[in-house]
């Protein structure tokens, strides 16, 4: 038997499935012997999904490791790296709870992406902190350049 439901506006497929599935692994108890039932369409393409991305994750982050501590030829410096991605996810829960919308596919999706540009940026900013390190000679000092300078650089969108 396939079952298909149309949801409304207010809650998302992912919400009603769990809704649902827990219901029905309570009611599956009273079932007779053979039978059960399983989530398709948009559930298992993006649980599929999902699980494809995350499996990915620990050698991808291995891989972001190596090329960090081979580029800079320090552990220091891509532990420092590393450290600034957590922020990326506060972040994103922060925006996805203001938004009301749920952590989906597309989220996850984009989540990888920031996590990109963060590691990005982060590698221009010590870059910019060593540049300026062998013409300021001090660490502090070419910290705060680097900064001043990085902010400088940003346009503003007001003007």
């Amino acid at each position: 038997m396939i079952l298909q439901a149309e949801i409304t506006k207010d809650v998302s497929a992912i919400e009603l499935a769990g809704r649902i599935d827990s219901w029905l692994a309570k009611e599956k108890e009273h079932w007779p012997v053979g039978f059960s039932y399983e989530f398709g369409d948009e559930m298992e393409g993006s649980s599929d999904a999902n699980r494809a991305i995350i499996k990915q994750v620990p050698l991808a982050f291995l891989l972001i490791l190596l090329l960090l501590v081979a580029q800079f030829n320090s552990r220091r410096r891509a532990f420092v790296i590393l450290v600034t991605i957590p922020f990326g996810f506060i972040d994103v829960v922060i925006g996805l709870l203001v938004s009301g919308s749920p952590f989906s596919f597309m989220s996850l999706l984009g989540l990888v992406f920031l996590v990109g540009i963060v590691v990005n940026n982060a590698i221009s900013m010590i870059d910019r902190i060593e540049t300026e390190r062998k013409n300021q000679g001090s660490l502090e000092k070419a910290i705060i350049v680097s900064a001043s300078k990085r902010l400088s650089t940003v346009p503003n969108p007001g003007g």
